[in-house]
């Protein structure tokens, strides 16, 4: 391979590895990897698309041959074959078996993966107009434009690659000969079978042997990413940069949609300047502030007369530019190709794109392409190639060098697209909760293709601004947060004068306040974990296993790992819906309503999801609750509450970002000069790593990189804890500031070196180290206040009580405003963060026990003290809805024994003349809710109907349930 990341790469095996039987051939890649091929002339050594490198470290093995049986043993597998007539037969002998400790399912000829009923499935190419479908590749096989790719794991244990239709690559790793011909297998079979058993960490590691590394990205785009399907100019864009600055938002990426350039046709490569008259100095503003700048391209249409590089590209073609002929694109042509990428791009990419975005949708079949039946030969992977090695290439080739990584971002092609990140899924099809929840399993599922990176569409429905903040915390915690709107932002939807309208948000500084702030607070934590995400990208690169994993990578022996049902409500349960983000931090984000009103200005309920907590002590990250697995865990979660177990003991690199006096705006381009090392209770001692490196160059290849590890010890109430770095790169900061943070923990009593300060919110202390000399690292001796309080928990108590509290202020309903008794058990819990942080900066253990201890009664109390309030609001809540929705509260009494016909109808009455009417009435222990829909002229006993629990909306039930989340 010549323009592949690694140059080691070596598509010929090692001949001590391969056996010949016949007209097969076994090559023994690792002890639970085997490529076997048939052919009737020579046997196929060419790179293709999905397999780069074949000469791997030959493993211990045995053969024989015994009475025309070959039998070949590796520490994992016994291969045995006996030659029938032709090709690869099941007729013939030819098995595949277990030994020692594997315990896959045996292999016979003939299965296959898309048939396999424990594959575990993969990925494909987009979710454009997609609704939620199976990933089972059998499902789609008359569609192979989807680009189906079974996963390379199996609860059977085997997986099975069959590589014989996909393009080789031959010269320059071209796919194609000089006539546009694909460069076609030689075999007649070539298969390789992965039998890993449940050993999934160890198959991905063998992919990424054989089929290459996942690159690293740069580090930019793994922060917080804004694109929009909008006729943007320069100020538009500077105005979004400012606007986000002022509002206290992360950005580091901005991607110009197609609007960019001129609009001919969908395809286009020189800039619109009508809105960007100064384009290069517009956008270089923009990189100046650390951002990274991206653009839209369609490729389809080719080089039209019009662009800039149309004269470049015809005299590299042999073309007259007098006759202002279209350059058709061909995507089989090296020289065409090679041409649009050096004369066009590159000189946009010189000037102000870092990379571009490939928004293929104009057929995988087309110029010059889907030569073989399974369209293996598409547009989308050899323009992915191309742009992620582009860079490479021109350096090795024409000697411009700019040591800068090649990225992509485009569709998915099939396998062997994982070396070149990172994926869009295409435009999504509804705004709907159902089809948030399905990109979480797609996500995590694609990592069985060592496809880690996807990214998704980030918006939501204007009368939803919940099912928006959830989107937007869904992205927090994928593997790349990209807020982008397909054309729903803008149009006939947008109102006028007093009507808003009824548009897409993707700006989430439109948001309602408290919506805003909720999604505020997830995209700062996006950006608080970029040493932990960005580490998480480094491991990838070195294993081929994707930070962003389903559960069963961790917990293989665990059925409550896997999805229940791989077909059908996708993402709408734990087994699908929750995800590993790395190796101690599990999501299991919010995917469904809290059922509270849709368009409310701010949060009035909470969203019941249930989590199975893994094997082990977990610590609930916005809570503080320490929860043992395994066990399905019920919660209620409020809508800036993103469900997320730690596991006990683990060490968390993030940055220090929360009341920082800096800009959020380009961060991820920084150098890390204020860690934070925060270290979960639970364990008495464990180590956490952050990796580092210039975030940007291909010098990571050649070891230009550091890695910083905290070590901790427990002995009784003290921790030892260093911090030492190891390597090197020219960026890497001479001095930082380390803080050091334990949670659910005591004050700090005593420290070595540095601060100690406590955060009562977080009921965390922490110790800060300002100046350490990087290359010298640290050491910390730390001893805590004696005591014990049980502090786990209290966090999300004391939280819970301040949205009570809230809540109950806005219906001027909270106790406290009525009497200043001592014992307003909802106002006290509401402060005693304040009470936490003195007590420990006071030096007062004793009093910090104490209040510690009033916590739990506090919560008790105050439950027993709002009961009453949210109570009575069952007995005189009769609630209207109209057709418009809009919500209408009456006076009533009398409904204790629930609501009759004649009851619901004195509802409606009050209802606008609209077709439909909507009635609830709440019995009086809350647990039942009856709904009827009314028509115009009355309404029928038969229309009642009971519901279930009910989402009430008066603002002490919900002060209430908030209280009773806090305990559960």
């Amino acid at each position: 391979m010549q323009y592949e990341l690694l140059q080691s790469y070596e598509s010929v095996a090692d001949p001590a590895a391969t056996v010949l039987m016949g007209r097969a051939r076994f090559t023994v890649l690792t002890a639970s990897l085997v490529r076997m091929e048939y052919a009737q002339g020579a046997f196929e050594d060419r790179p293709t698309l999905a397999f780069v490198n074949r000469k791997t470290p030959v493993p211990p093995f045995t053969q024989a041959v015994t009475n025309g049986t070959l039998i070949l043993t590796t520490d994992a597998l016994k291969l045995t074959y006996t030659p029938g007539r032709g090709g690869f037969s099941t007729a013939a002998a030819f098995v595949v078996e277990p030994v020692g400790a594997s315990t896959f399912e045996p292999w016979s000829y003939g299965r296959t993966s898309l048939g396999d009923a424990g594959n575990l499935r993969g990925t494909f190419r987009t979710l454009d107009e997609t609704w939620n479908v199976t990933l089972a590749c059998a499902a789609h096989r008359f569609e192979p434009g989807r680009h189906c790719e079974a996963g390379l794991v199996s609860k059977s244990g085997w997986a099975l690659v069959d590589d014989t239709a996909v393009p080789c690559l031959g010269e320059d790793d071209w796919w194609a000969d000089a006539a546009g011909k694909m460069l076609r297998n030689a075999d007649e079979e070539d298969l390789y079978l992965f039998a890993h058993s449940r050993r999934y960490r160890d198959a991905l590691r063998d992919f990424r042997l054989v089929g290459g590394a996942v690159p690293m990205l740069p580090r930019h785009n793994l922060g917080v990413w804004f694109t929009r399907w909008y006729d943007w100019s320069a100020q538009d864009a500077a105005h979004l940069v400012a606007e986000y600055e002022r509002h206290g938002l992360p950005l580091d990426v901005v991607v110009l949609d197609m609007n960019w350039h001129q609009k001919f046709s969908w395809t286009g490569y020189s800039f619109d300047k009508n809105l960007w008259p100064l384009a290069h100095e517009s956008l270089g503003r923009i990189k100046a502030r650390g951002i990274t700048l991206a653009a839209n391209l369609h490729d389809d249409a080719g080089v039209n007369a019009w662009e800039t590089a149309y004269p470049a590209m015809c005299k590299a073609l042999g073309r007259d530019p007098a006759a202002r002929e279209k350059l058709v694109t061909d995507f089989a042509s090296k020289a065409y190709m090679f041409a649009l990428e050096d004369l066009v791009l590159q000189p946009l990419e010189a000037a102000a794109f870092d990379f571009f975005w490939i928004d293929w949708q104009q057929g995988e079949f087309v110029h010059g392409t889907g030569q073989d039946p399974r369209w293996k030969m598409n547009p989308t992977i050899i323009t992915d190639k191309l742009r992620a090695t582009d860079a490479i290439r021109r350096c090795r080739q024409q000697g411009v060098c700019t040591n800068k990584r090649g990225v992509t971002f485009a569709r998915f092609g099939g396998l062997g697209n994982h070396r070149y990140q990172h994926g869009f899924s295409g435009d999504v099809l509804g705004l709907t909760w159902a089809n948030m929840a399905y990109q979480t399993y797609f996500s995590a599922t694609a990592a069985n293709v060592a496809y880690g990176y996807w990214s998704h569409d980030i918006m939501g429905p204007a009368h939803d601004p919940e099912l928006t903040v959830r989107w937007v915390q869904v992205g927090a915690f994928s593997g790349v947060m990209r807020s982008h709107d397909r054309g729903l932002s803008a149009g006939a939807c947008a109102g006028w004068g007093l009507d808003a309208g009824n548009c897409a948000v993707v700006d989430v500084t439109r948001l309602p306040w408290a919506w805003r702030e909720a999604a505020r607070e997830a995209l700062v934590m996006r950006e608080e974990l970029l040493p932990y995400l960005y580490t998480g990208n480094r491991l990838a690169f070195e294993t081929g296993l994707s930070f962003l994993r389903p559960m069963y990578y961790d917990f293989p022996e665990e059925d409550g790992a896997y999805p229940a049902d791989m077909d059908a409500r996708l993402g709408q349960d734990p087994s699908t819906r929750q995800y590993m983000l790395g190796d101690d931090v599990l999501v299991a984000p919010v995917t469904s309503s809290s059922g509270c009103a849709s368009a409310a200005a701010e949060p009035c309920g909470l969203a019941g999801q249930e989590v199975w907590v893994p094997p082990g002590r977990w610590v609930e990250a916005h809570s503080g609750a320490e929860v043992e697995g395994p066990r399905l865990l019920r919660g209620q979660f409020h809508a800036e509450e993103v469900p997320r177990y730690v596991r006990a003991g683990a060490v968390l690199p993030t940055l220090h970002l929360k009341g920082a006096a800096a800009s959020l705006v380009g961060v991820a381009a920084r150098q890390y000069t204020d860690l934070v090392f925060t270290i979960y209770p639970g364990a008495a001692s464990g180590s956490g790593v952050v990796y580092e490196d210039d975030a940007v160059s291909y010098d990571y290849l050649s070891g230009k990189y550091a890695w910083t590890t905290l070590n901790y010890t427990r002995t009784g109430d003290s921790v030892k804890v260093t911090i030492a770095t190891a390597g090197a790169y020219a960026a890497l900061p001479a001095q930082r500031r380390y803080t050091v943070r334990f949670v659910n923990s005591m004050p700090v009593a005593k420290t070595s070196a540095g601060s100690a300060w406590y955060d009562g919110a977080a009921v965390t202390a922490a110790v800060t180290v300002d100046g350490v000399a990087v290359a010298s690292g640290a050491s910390l001796d730390v001893a805590f206040e004696a005591g014990g309080a049980a502090l786990a928990g209290a966090k999300g108590w004391m939280r819970k009580a301040e949205l009570a509290k809230r809540a109950l202020n806005e219906a001027r309903a909270n106790p406290n405003e009525a009497s200043v008794a001592k014992d307003n058990a909802l106002s006290q819990l509401a402060s005693l963060p304040q009470l936490l942080t003195h007590a420990a900066a006071a030096g007062d253990a004793a009093g910090f026990g104490a209040t510690a201890a009033s916590v739990a009664t506090n919560i008790t109390a105050a439950i027993a003290q709002i009961t009453p309030i949210a109570t009575a609001s069952h007995r005189s809540a009769c609630v209207a809805k109209n057709g418009q929705d809009a919500v209408m509260p009456l006076r009533a009494a009398g409904y204790e024994n629930g609501i009759t016909a004649a009851d619901a109808g004195a509802c409606c009455d009050v209802c606008s003349k609209e077709a439909k009417c909507v009635a609830y009435v709440f019995d009086t222990t809350g647990s039942k809710m009856c709904y009827v829909l009314s028509v115009v002229g009355g309404i029928k006993a038969a229309d009642n109907r009971i519901l279930g629990t009910p989402k009430s909306f008066t603002r002490a039930q919900y002060a209430l349930d908030l209280l009773l989340s806090a305990t559960e």
